[in-house]
């Protein structure tokens, strides 16, 4: 990941949580660029990346919003980040785990967000700590169909 999606997306995660009435992406950002302009008097670009001098500006009245609403503990994460904090597929099958927000990226693609505090109750359980013990003992199975067997090219003269 980028420097600049990683700070797009930090910033993203922040957003969701100040503006949960909206499910789309372009939603979110309107409002968020059209409170910051109504607070500081600055315009901030559409494409908030040809301005990154506005970038740190931007992020701190995040915060500050966050602050005032009492929203600064309020975390989501998505399942990159869940990936990160060691979960798998099955794990997350295992759980059934419902996304608590589901945004709307457009063109038909979305983004789960799971809160963080709900995920924290799962991970400190004793039941999470065996099944992910369980699956870095067992080895992953190779198929025997020809997927994973490393096939080698005979040149004939």
């Amino acid at each position: 990941m980028t420097l600049r999606s990683d700070t797009y997306n930090k910033i993203h995660k922040k957003l969701i949580v100040l503006y949960p009435e909206f499910n789309h992406i372009s939603e979110i950002w309107d409002s968020a660029r059209h409170d910051f302009k109504q607070s500081t008097n600055i315009t901030l670009s559409v494409a908030i990346f040809k301005t990154p001098q506005l970038i740190p500006v931007f992020n701190s009245w995040v915060r500050a919003q966050m602050k005032k609403k009492k929203l600064e503990h309020k975390e989501f994460v998505n399942k990159g980040d869940l990936k990160e904090r060691g979960w798998n597929d099955k794990l997350i099958n295992h759980y059934k785990l419902v996304p608590d927000k589901i945004i709307a990226l457009g063109r038909g693609r979305k983004v789960y967000y799971y809160d963080i505090d709900r995920l924290v109750e799962m991970e400190v359980s004793e039941e999470f700590y065996l099944l992910k013990q369980r699956r870095k003992k067992e080895p992953a199975q190779k198929s025997l169909s020809g997927g994973g067997l490393e096939r080698v090219r005979y040149n004939l003269i």
